[in-house]
């Protein structure tokens, strides 16, 4: 059975999607899928982790790439299973604060990177955790 049997986002599919997406500047949309796809992730039977961790092509942003590969490691984590080589990403060059407001206040950007898990501030990734569920 593969994740498409159960109707669920591979991290491929995912990758894809989310290049449409930052091609066509829906950064809300493209959230809403990564989120949507580690969701698809845990709901997902074991056989199907395999599938889901095949390796995706690049979204074609290296952030987005570093993003969506932190994020499949801390799910593999979380379900006890090991993380593919891919979901391990060297980290960024320059710090990205993630968030979909166009004009964040220093206020909220500060909110953000106190709250980021350390998995993703190391990667010089900083999100914040709720975001994490809810994108």
């Amino acid at each position: 059975m593969a994740m498409t049997d159960e109707h669920r986002l591979s991290s491929r599919r995912t990758a894809e999607i989310i290049s449409r997406e930052l091609a066509n500047g829906d950064i809300d949309f493209a959230f809403r899928i990564m989120v949507t796809a580690i969701d698809d992730f845990r709901q997902t039977s074991p056989a199907n982790y395999e599938d889901f961790l095949i390796p995706p092509h690049s979204t074609g942003s290296l952030r987005w790439d570093t993003l969506l590969a932190a994020l499949v490691g801390r799910e593999c984590e979380r379900l006890g299973i090991p993380k593919p080589p891919w979901t391990q990403p060297m980290p960024l060059d320059e710090e990205w604060v993630v968030t979909i407001r166009p004009n964040a206040t220093d206020r909220w950007l500060a909110r953000i990177k106190s709250g980021t898990p350390v998995e993703f501030s190391r990667l010089g990734v900083w999100i914040h955790p709720r975001d994490l569920e809810t994108m």
